[in-house]
This record gives C-alpha cells, sequence and structure tokens, in this order.
C-alpha cells in the first residue's frame, strides 16, 4: 500500500476530528467559557501562573509532553503489523488522546488545587493518598528515565550537543524579548529565532562534542565506582534541570519549549514533503505475530499509550502547562493540538520504520529486528531513516542528521524540564512550606528533593539506565492514572451537572485495558522471575483499582458539592 493513502487517511481524520469532536467537547461536553478567569488570569505571580499566547502555550505544551516514546512507541508496536499501530495513532488520538489533554486543561483551570485534595473532594479520603503516592511516583520514574534517554542521545549523537546549547541560550533570548511585550511580537521574534537555530545547525551541526573515556575508581582488586559518558550527561542535565526550574517558566522553560516545537514542525514538513516525493509503498506486514507470542491487544496499549494516552500528561498540564493558560477556550486549541501533532509525530514513525525497504524480506532483517522497547536505539534509527529519506529533498544527510537528533534531544530534555518543575510545584502544593526570611516560598527545598530523587532513581544501577529500566512500571502506572484521570473529569462534570458520557466511557475502556494489560505484564514478570517489578507492579494495580472501585462508588451517590467558579470582572 501506498504510503500516501495512510497520510490522507490521518489527516482527515485529524481535521474531522478538531472541526467537530474537539468543537463537541469545548461547546458541549467541558462547556469551555471565556468568562471563567484561570489561575494565570486572576492570581499571575509571574514565576508559574503567567497569562500566555495560546501559539506560545501550544508549542510549550507540545515539547512538555513528547518524549522519544512519541517516536519509539509506534517502532515497537509495529511487531503487530502496521494496521493495528495506524489504527491506534488514528483513533486513539482523536477520541482517547483529545479528550484526556481538553479534558486536562480543562480540570486545572476550574478545579487548580492540588489533585489529591480534588480527588478527596469527589471520590474520598483513600483516593487523596492514592492520587498522591501515584503522581510522585510516576513523575519520579519520567525524571529518571527522561534523563537517561537524553543522555543516550547525546551520546548517540555528539554532533546535536552544541545546536543543543544554541537551542538554550536563543530560547534565554527569546524568553526575555517577549516578557512584557505586546503579543503581536510572538511571530516576528518566533520566525527570527527559528531561522537563526536552523542556520545555526546547518553550519555547527557537523562539531561534534562528546566525552569519552570511563573513570574507575578502585578499591584493591574490585572496581567499586565507574562513571562512563552516560552518568556524567545525567549529571549534567539534572543540573540544568534544577536551574531552568528555580527560574520563571517565561525566562527558559517556556520559549526553549517552544522553539524546539516549531523545529520539530519544521522536522515534519520536511518528512511530508519528502513522502510527497517519493511516495513509499509499505514493507511491513499488515498483522504479524512476534517471536514473544504477544498479541496486539492489550500490549498495544502498554506500548503506545506511554506516548499518545499517558496518565502523566495530566500532571505536567496541572504542574506547569495548565498555569499558563490565559484562556479557557484555548484549551481546545492546545490540547487537542498537542493530541494531532503527536499523532502526526507517531505516523511519521510507522512509515519510516514501515516502509522504502524495498521488499518485506528487507523489513524484517531491518525494522522488523528492531527492539521497539530500546529506546535510545529507536530513537537513532528513526534519525537515520529520517535523514535518508529527506535525502530525496536535496538536503545532506551529513546536515540532517544532527538536526533531527536536535530535536529529539530537545523533546526529550523539555520532558525533563516539565516534570521536574511540575514534580516540584505538586510537592509545594502538597505540604505548603512555612513562609520564612529569604525563603519566599519552599522552591529551592522540594527542587533539591526532587533532582536528588531523580539522580538516585537514573544513576543506582551504576550506568544510568535506572529510569530507563522502570519505564514498563510507568507504562502500567500511567494507564491505570489515564483512567483515573478520565474518572475525575467524568464526577468533576456531574458535580458542575454537565453530561459526562464521553469521560465516563474513556474511564471505562480505559480501565479494562489497563487491567487486561496488567495481567498479562504481570504473568510476563512472573514468568521471567522478575520480583521487583511483579511486586511494584501489583501494588500499583491494586491502588488504581481501588480508586476506580471508589469512584464507581462515588458517581452513584449525589454530585459533590464543586467549588464555586472565579469569573471576570
Amino acid at each position: 500500500m501506498n504510503t500516501l493513502f495512510l497520510v490522507a487517511a490521518t489527516v482527515a481524520a485529524f481535521i474531522f476530528g478538531y472541526r467537530f469532536f474537539a468543537k463537541l467537547l469545548a461547546l458541549e461536553i467541558f462547556r469551555l467559557d471565556t468568562n471563567y478567569s484561570t489561575r494565570a488570569q486572576s492570581h499571575p505571580d509571574g514565576q508559574d501562573y503567567v497569562p500566555t499566547h495560546r501559539h506560545l502555550l501550544l508549542g510549550h505544551h507540545i515539547a512538555a509532553v513528547t518524549g522519544i516514546s512519541a517516536f519509539a512507541a509506534p517502532i515497537a508496536a509495529l511487531d503487530w503489523g502496521w494496521i493495528p499501530a495506524f489504527l491506534w495513532i488514528t483513533i486513539g488520538s482523536t477520541v482517547a488522546a483529545g479528550t484526556y489533554a481538553v479534558g486536562s486543561f480543562w480540570l486545572s483551570s476550574r478545579f487548580p488545587d492540588e489533585l489529591g485534595r480534588l480527588a478527596r473532594n469527589l471520590i474520598g479520603l483513600r483516593a487523596c493518598a492514592v492520587v498522591r503516592l501515584l503522581s510522585i511516583a510516576m513523575l519520579s520514574v519520567v525524571v529518571a528515565a527522561t534523563a537517561g534517554f537524553s543522555a543516550a542521545l547525546f551520546t548517540t549523537f555528539p554532533a546535536a550537543v552544541l545546536p543543543s546549547a544554541a537551542v538554550v541560550v536563543g530560547a534565554w533570548f527569546f524568553g526575555s524579548y517577549l516578557h512584557g511585550r505586546a503579543q503581536s511580537r510572538l511571530l516576528p521574534a518566533a520566525a527570527v529565532s527559528l531561522v537563526a537555530l536552523l542556520l545555526f545547525t546547518a553550519w555547527f551541526g557537523d562539531i561534534p562534542i562528546s566525552l569519552s573515556g570511563q573513570l574507575t575508581i578502585n578499591l584493591g582488586d574490585r572496581i567499586r565506582l565507574a562513571i562512563d559518558p552516560v552518568i556524567v550527561w545525567i549529571v549534567l542535565l539534572l543540573v540544568y534541570a534544577f536551574v531552568s526550574a528555580r527560574l520563571p517558566v517565561w525566562k527558559l522553560a517556556r520559549p526553549r519549549g517552544f522553539l524546539v516545537a516549531m523545529m520539530a514542525g519544521v522536522m515534519l514538513l520536511f518528512f511530508f514533503a519528502a513522502l510527497i516525493v517519493q511516495h513509499p509503498t509499505i514493507d511491513a506486514p499488515q498483522f504479524h505475530s512476534p517471536a514473544s507470542g504477544t498479541r496486539a491487544l492489550p500490549w498495544l496499549f502498554l506500548t503506545v499509550g506511554t506516548g499518545a494516552l499517558a496518565g502523566w500528561h495530566l500532571l505536567i498540564v496541572r504542574g506547569v502547562t495548565g498555569r499558563e493558560l490565559q484562556r479557557e477556550p484555548d484549551a481546545r486549541y492546545v490540547g487537542y493540538g498537542v493530541a494531532v501533532v503527536q499523532g502526526l509525530i507517531a505516523l511519521s514513525a510507522v512509515v519510516l520504520a514501515a516502509a522504502a525497504f524495498g521488499d518485506r524480506g528487507t523489513w524484517f532483517a531491518g525494522a522488523g529486528a528492531l527492539d521497539g522497547a530500546d529506546f535510545p536505539r529507536a530513537a537513532s534509527f528513526y534519525v537515520d531513516r529520517y535523514a535518508r529519506l529527506v535525502a530525496v529533498l536535496g538536503l545532506e544527510p551529513a546536515v540532517v542528521r544532527p538536526f533531527a537528533a536536535t530535536v529529539l534531544a530537545g523533546l526529550s530534555l523539555a520532558v525533563l524540564e516539565a516534570a521536574v518543575r511540575a514534580l516540584m510545584n505538586g510537592l509545594i502544593d502538597i505540604a505548603p512550606p512555612p513562609a520564612l526570611p529569604g525563603r519566599r516560598d519552599g522552591r529551592r527545598v522540594r527542587l533539591w528533593l526532587v533532582v536528588l530523587g531523580g539522580a538516585a532513581l537514573a544513576l543506582h544501577d551504576g550506568r544510568g539506565l535506572g529510569g530507563v529500566t522502570a519505564w514498563p512500571l510507568l507504562a502500567v502506572a500511567s494507564l491505570w492514572f489515564a483512567a483515573a484521570g478520565f474518572a475525575l473529569m467524568a464526577l468533576a462534570l456531574r458535580g458542575a451537572r454537565q453530561p459526562a458520557p464521553v469521560p465516563l466511557a474513556l474511564a471505562a475502556i480505559v480501565a479494562a485495558m489497563a487491567l487486561w494489560s496488567t495481567i498479562v505484564q504481570l504473568w510476563d514478570w512472573w514468568r521471567a522471575e522478575n520480583w521487583l517489578a511483579f511486586f511494584v507492579g501489583a501494588v500499583i494495580a491494586i491502588l488504581a483499582a481501588s480508586l476506580l472501585c471508589e469512584a464507581a462508588f462515588a458517581a452513584r451517590r449525589s454530585p459533590p458539592a464543586t467549588p464555586e467558579m472565579t469569573r471576570e470582572t
């Protein structure tokens, strides 16, 4: 089959979804209203609650939730054939991911208090503890894993280091320039910054900056400590995330995320242009049974769900991007827009891994032999295949590879930034610090806890892969948390006397898939005698299932009292 058919079908589905389904969500389900003040409007603090133009917020949110899993998970899904991967990307992004994203912004706007307290008001006291525990655990794994992913990318593609540093410097000037100026300055400043970064990458992308060798500290005949480049990069990236979280969001995190999102947009533009010129055929099988014997359902939800329908996205919205929402109706544009962009990224990964191999035998020897669970290797595969495809446009692969690697590393680093800031703000919301002289809000202590905890989780194995190895547990927890997020949306809508059929139906479907996936995953860990993962996964499933059961009972009670909404004056 020609890949242009997949592109046309996906684009048509996304246009239909944004034009009609997202409009249904905005007007009939969540009833987004300009008359409701967001916290950024009513209580701006210049640090996190900063009213943001919707274009700028869209770019920041794209970068904040689009990590390597958005590229690698669809490649892994090809183990079951391109049809299941394509259907999940199209339907999952249009319906499930779009609803979850818009609903997350709505929930953050109408109920800006800490998520655990919201769960206690809507469900019960135990729900508060479960939500807090899962939130802290998931964001901690995201911090450790994205630090490991980013470090692996910089180690594999040293030519991306210098352009990535240029993005940070450019973002600093970009954010400082926009702060306090009219919103009409955004597009001209963005165009100048984008062109400058693209030219810098083209001119200096062939200058690698790498860390080589290994420092070993021996005590007697045994190696006590071995420090390789990945560990050094993890430390450096966590230091950067610490500094970024200390600064106001408008100074570095938001402009850097926006610039990286624009570079990702250019990357997708080149991809689709090259696809139109070459229009390759799909060599991957329509359906395929991998050697492991796993089936598309429920594994597809665990694999692709970490990139498309990830429960921890709700935490990023509440802790970072939701605090920048200027107008409540912008939730449709930003939330559903990000779901569409992530769907297009996933589509590009599927096409690059499924087409232009020449024949099916070559595909099985190439992408078919790729372990999609090895996210850094899958990202390298994406970069190489992308450079080969866009060569038909006359672009040199030696120039394209550093550019694509810079985009992937930049997105992964943006997720690290967002997770650190979200976890820090979450800890502040759970236990507000006392006002002490010289410690305005207690951010530093919480931030130290977040960064040191992420470093301990990432480095405990001695190789910097601690967070990466915990990613399967995050996939289980994230799917359960997505079901819980839909349940919270449904209960909040019910309390506001609004219809909630879509979130309620999605909560039931995702909960069923989470239960099925967890049982299969636990059995897999049992057979592999991975007792730690088995125990932790079982605890996550029990806690999350109990939370959803309590939510079901709460739905049968009279609607809970909801806090009064603050109206604009």
